[in-house]
């Protein structure tokens, strides 16, 4: 049997961990552009909906790394700000699909009323 996505991640983040660790090998983040698109066309959508997608994904500052070792740091405007992505271990694809359902929450609405 094929492994679940969660176990997966958990693995090859491991592995990436251990690698720095050990060899101070970098794994960089993954490429949104690819993961981005296949999301976006694995739901049906176009160009609209990716490029939309990508902007929120901007906006939100989602890190599409294997583990909030590897993520970039954030740029703090306030003190109060977090400095990097510590509770952010979702896997990059799970991240990217938010990205896309909170998009077409954003346009379609998806509450049962008419606009």
């Amino acid at each position: 049997n094929a492994p679940d996505t969660l176990t997966l991640h958990r693995a090859a983040a491991g592995f990436a961990k251990s690698a720095k660790a050990e060899w101070g090998v970098c794994v960089p983040e993954c490429n949104a552009a690819g993961v981005v698109w296949r999301v976006v066309k694995g739901m049906c959508g176009g160009p609209t909906l990716y490029i939309l997608t990508k902007r929120v994904l901007s906006a939100l500052s989602m890190p599409l790394a294997l583990s909030p070792v590897f993520a970039p740091f954030l740029e703090q405007r306030r003190a109060s700000d977090p400095k990097g992505h510590r509770y952010d271990d979702a896997p990059p694809e799970v991240q990217v699909l938010v990205g896309v359902v909170v998009v077409l929450k954003m346009v379609y609405g998806l509450d049962g009323f008419v606009r």
